[in-house]
């Protein structure tokens, strides 16, 4: 009796934990892509530098986060976030929005990823 209360107590505090990692997951991805949709808004209305400097914000919060994504989902599916969120800064000029827009989409489209990726594993 006692180690089947010892063994749901330990289930129990596992599937909270789990809960919770995915609810990080889930809030910090989505606070990265309000800033990406953020930065491209002001690129289309042609606050440039402002736009560069919201997607240096992006990429920061990114990294931030990076630390735990890193325990959550596999290595290889942030290096490429990461490497997409690192060029989208020099992106941000007139001459090249609709290489701003295609990579910016790829960014977020790499943070759904990450959702679906831990999502998927249960």
């Amino acid at each position: 009796m006692r180690r089947s209360l010892s063994a749901l107590l330990l289930l129990a505090g596992l599937a909270a934990a789990l809960g919770a990692a995915g609810m990080y997951l889930g809030q910090s991805t989505a606070r990265v892509d309000a800033v990406l949709q953020t930065a491209c808004v002001l690129a289309q209305n042609g606050q440039y530098k402002t736009s560069a400097a919201a997607y240096r914000e992006a990429a920061a919060e990114a990294e931030h986060s990076m630390r735990l994504w890193g325990l959550l989902v596999r290595r290889n599916t942030l290096e490429a976030l990461g490497q997409t969120l690192a060029c989208l800064p020099g992106y941000a000029r007139q001459e090249n929005l609709a290489d701003l827009w295609v990579e910016t989409a790829r960014a977020r489209c790499q943070l759904r990823q990450l959702t679906a990726s831990f999502f998927g594993s249960f």
